[in-house]
């Protein structure tokens, strides 16, 4: 396989959500994010939209489904996703293929373990140390519909550049 001439850009991750005004409240009010789009409906095999979703989740009996985004303050955005019937929360076996989390970055990596705590989410992990030597930090917690978040206080490239292969 011939290598890519280009370091590709990261443009968003979807996230299943049970209630999504909620989420996009959370979201914005937690983590700081803005709203982007939507919420937008769209209806199974009707207009453009509702046959991709159609196409796209063929193997899943959904007949609606809602969707928005929202943006970060480094331009990767969140794309929200309510299905009808969508029930629960979406933790997942982290063994399982696929994605496990999304990692947000902030400096203050306890305060905002506490507002995610107080905002309905869950604290999954203290804050601690990446690297025994060093003090990038790191923790993780869930919002209200079950999706691990995981805080650093600093960026993958700041984190991990410095660091022997």
């Amino acid at each position: 396989m011939a290598k890519q001439e280009h370091t590709r850009g990261f443009a968003h991750v979807g996230i299943t959500v049970s209630d999504i005004e909620a989420a996009l409240d959370w979201y914005q009010d937690v983590l700081g994010f803005d709203r982007l789009t939507g919420p937008l409906d769209v209806e199974r095999n009707e207009g453009h939209l509702g046959d991709v979703a159609a196409e796209l989740y063929h193997d899943t009996d959904f007949e609606s489904v809602r969707l928005a985004h929202l943006t970060t303050a480094n331009q990767v955005t969140i794309e929200l996703f309510e299905f009808d019937g969508t029930t629960g929360n979406t933790i997942t076996d982290p063994t399982t293929p696929g994605i496990s989390h999304i990692s947000v970055i902030d400096s203050e990596v306890e305060k905002l373990s506490n507002e995610i705590e107080d905002a309905g989410g869950e604290r999954r992990s203290d804050v601690r140390r990446l690297f025994p030597d060093q003090d990038y930090r790191l923790a993780y917690c869930e919002d209200p519909f079950g999706n691990v978040i995981e805080i650093y206080s600093h960026s993958s490239e700041r984190i991990f550049s410095n660091q022997d292969a």
